[in-house]
């Protein structure tokens, strides 16, 4: 008895897995920064990615992006908003809950574009304080030759 039940749950895990992995759309257009966001983070979308209902599609200012649902129907996120990827096609009758968002910018993980002016001063802060030791050791010899 104990097997068939560990047999029935583990096959209805595997199907409720099987069921969860299955893309309600796909992203078949975007042009600009379009950005997926499934877990922790978002990352860059790529052209044709498949979509999971819940996961959110954020299209940066001057871009666009158009969802197509597993049955056709074609949704179009504008420039500078974000949307929730329903369960089902709002041609079925799903709300699809686009949000405006503010004003963002986008930068790839790991690249400089962020950083490069504070380096910069950090950079021109490690130099100011370097001219202003030796300006000081300097200042200690200067003794005169005559008394």
């Amino acid at each position: 008895m104990k097997r068939r039940l560990l047999a029935l749950a583990l096959s209805l895990s595997a199907a409720s897995v099987a069921f969860a992995a299955e893309p309600v759309a796909t992203l078949s257009a975007q042009d600009g920064v379009v950005m997926v966001n499934a877990g922790d983070e978002f990352v860059t979308a790529a052209d044709g990615q498949a979509l999971q209902p819940g996961e959110r599609v954020l299209v940066m200012e001057g871009g666009t992006a158009q969802l197509t649902f597993a049955d056709g129907c074609p949704l179009v996120v504008e420039a500078g908003s974000m949307v929730v990827v329903p369960e089902m096609s709002p041609c079925a009758g799903a709300v699809a809950a686009v949000q405006p968002v503010p004003r963002q910018y986008a930068q790839a993980v790991g690249s400089a574009g962020g950083s490069a002016g504070a380096t910069g001063l950090v950079v021109a802060g490690v130099m100011g304080v370097t001219i202003l030791l030796i300006s000081e050791k300097d200042a200690e010899f200067d003794v005169p030759v005559s008394p």
